[in-house]
């Protein structure tokens, strides 16, 4: 896999905004913008899923068994502060923070970022060892599937 300077530059500047929306807005937009991330997560996984191929697909893939993480966590502050979060989520009174909400929501986004770069290396380690043993050739390393050998009977 090789990456380019401009994508490098561009990964790192889309991970400096997410970390000044985390970390230096105020707390109601904060809480705002991470759910709306969120809701988004789905969309863009499906997206990618579709219309991506080769290692992009793989990441993607990796990406959408654990996109279902951030909702559960939703769910369950739903059913925890039931009228809190939609009448007042930024009032100083209420029993909850918009920390318990937007710090750990951007822990699930971690969680899947993390996943789809695991399902990336093991690709890639799948596809590393296969042609060193020679099962598949060099050619294949773009394609989106593998072709395995058969073993036989």
């Amino acid at each position: 896999m090789k990456f380019s300077l401009r994508t490098l530059f561009l990964m790192t500047l889309a991970m400096a905004f997410y970390l000044a929306l985390v970390f230096a807005i105020t707390a109601p937009v904060r809480l705002v913008a991470v759910a709306t991330l969120t809701f988004l997560t789905w969309p863009a996984v499906m997206t990618g899923i579709i219309y991506d191929r080769g290692y992009g697909r793989t990441f993607w893939i990796g990406c959408s068994g654990t996109a279902i993480i951030p909702f559960l966590y939703i769910a369950y502050c739903f059913f925890q502060y039931p009228g809190e979060l939609l009448i007042h989520p930024h009032d100083l009174r209420s029993s909850f923070s918009d920390e318990q909400i937007a710090y750990p929501l951007v822990g699930c986004h971690g969680l899947i970022l993390l996943s789809g770069l695991t399902a990336v290396a093991v690709r890639w380690l799948l596809i590393e060892s296969r042609t060193r043993h020679g099962s598949v050739s060099a050619a294949s390393d773009s394609s989106t599937t593998l072709e395995l050998e058969d073993s036989g009977p």
